[in-house]
């Protein structure tokens, strides 16, 4: 109880203190918010007409959403590293960074922890292949999850491991280059690592960028071998002088960050979760004008008509809403990306009625026949009467008459 009573004050400081940061720095929020939006609406190629009450609520939403998310993926990204440093700290991984010039030795076991570093990476990788697409392992449904949990045991049991200076001095100082087996320890608690974090890293990854659902297997696998290099030279940034340690970890953050997009995949997802934008496979249920606004671009070539008394309601099917925001909501084909756009239509926010997804959501059970709704009837497009084509025989002639005076 009085632990628990004493570190209350400490945790609510520290608490009014974030919130107080917070507030002090608010116009930097509402900058960024603002800048985040104006990467939006320029990735999509709109720039709709909204309030200023609108621009904050999107602003703090989007922001504090896109944070979150790219937290979670570099913490993800950067486990690896923390525990090398553990690793480090028992002499079991070594690196050329420190206070004084390596040397030969110092450099020679650099090498040989990079090395065995990825010959771990890849004896994993294959393992996980070997327990997910092979038909060992299909046949085997338990492989995957006995290799994970084996990994997990393995990869932090010599953190878990009680230890004293003088042991791992020693271990350090009787430690050679590419003798003993310490290379073979090493790359053993290489596979174990990537055993248990591969496949945490490619859920986050797909749970964080579309993209990464369109790779391919071998693009995957590059990608996951790529990870132990990455991990190293963090570690390096980690083990290096306090002065050049943030500049360096932010100098790779910021790369790592925009080569994989995770920036721009941060805005577009915080869209797609708030019903802002870019919601791929929806139905839009719009007035008669709409449904004339939408037919006459290349976007949408038919509206279906909703049964039912009051205002007649029509349904534009399976087509992707850019934007919802301000005086026009932007519908296009699901093929659209920022990449490749393929045309859009803005439709007046006023002949806009409701929007809802037109495939089945995940959990719920899916119609056997249609995924939309049942009082719904095609309105076919008007196309021009074809005027009857003329009557090849000759028309009848009529009898005359002829009267005669007498």
């Amino acid at each position: 109880m009085n632990s628990s009573t004493r570190e209350e004050p400490a945790l609510w400081s520290r608490a009014a203190s974030v919130l107080g940061v917070i507030i002090a720095h608010r116009w930097a929020f509402a900058a960024a918010g603002t800048l985040a939006m104006v990467v939006f609406f320029w990735r999509i190629r709109f720039l709709p007409s909204i309030t200023l009450t609108d621009i904050g609520l999107v602003a703090i939403a989007i922001v504090v959403f896109s944070i979150l998310l790219m937290l979670v993926f570099l913490a993800t990204l950067l486990i690896p590293a923390a525990l090398l440093v553990e690793w480090h700290q028992r002499g079991m991984i070594f690196s050329a960074s420190g206070p004084r010039s390596p040397g030969s030795r110092e450099r020679h076991l650099a090498l040989n922890s990079i090395l065995s570093l990825l010959v771990g990476a890849a004896v994993a990788l294959l393992l996980l292949y070997a327990s997910l697409a092979t038909a060992f392992g299909k046949s085997h449904d338990h492989a995957f999850l006995i290799l994970v949990g084996l990994g997990a045991i393995a990869a932090l049991g010599p953190v878990l491991r009680k230890t004293t200076p003088s042991a791992t001095a020693e271990r350090i100082a009787n430690t050679r280059p590419w003798r003993g087996l310490w290379p073979l320890s090493l790359a053993f608690a290489s596979t174990a690592l990537y055993l248990l974090y591969m496949p945490i890293f490619v859920l986050v990854v797909i749970g964080t960028h579309e993209a990464a659902t369109a790779l391919t297997d071998w693009q995957f696998g590059l990608m996951l071998l790529l990870l132990p290099p990455l991990h190293y030279l963090f570690f390096l940034v980690l083990s290096s002088p306090a002065r050049h340690k943030s500049i360096a970890a932010l100098a790779i953050i910021f790369y790592v960050v925009m080569f994989a997009g995770t920036l721009t995949e941060a805005l577009d997802r915080a869209a797609n979760i708030f019903q802002l934008g870019l919601l791929k496979h929806h139905s839009v249920v719009v007035s008669s004008e709409g449904c004339r606004i939408a037919k006459s671009s290349r976007v949408v070539r038919a509206c279906h008509k909703l049964e039912g008394p009051g205002e007649a309601l029509y349904e534009i099917r399976d087509v992707q809403i850019l934007t919802r925001l301000g005086s026009h909501a932007v519908i296009a084909r699901n093929q659209w990306t920022p990449a490749q756009r393929t045309g859009s239509v803005p439709i007046p926010s006023a002949h806009v009625r409701s929007w809802f997804p037109t495939a089945p959501v995940k959990g719920l059970p899916r119609a056997p026949h249609s995924r939309a709704p049942a009082a719904m009837v095609d309105i076919p497009t008007q196309r021009p009467v074809p005027t009857p084509r003329a009557s090849r025989k000759a028309p009848a002639r009529r009898k005359t008459v002829s009267c005669v005076a007498r």
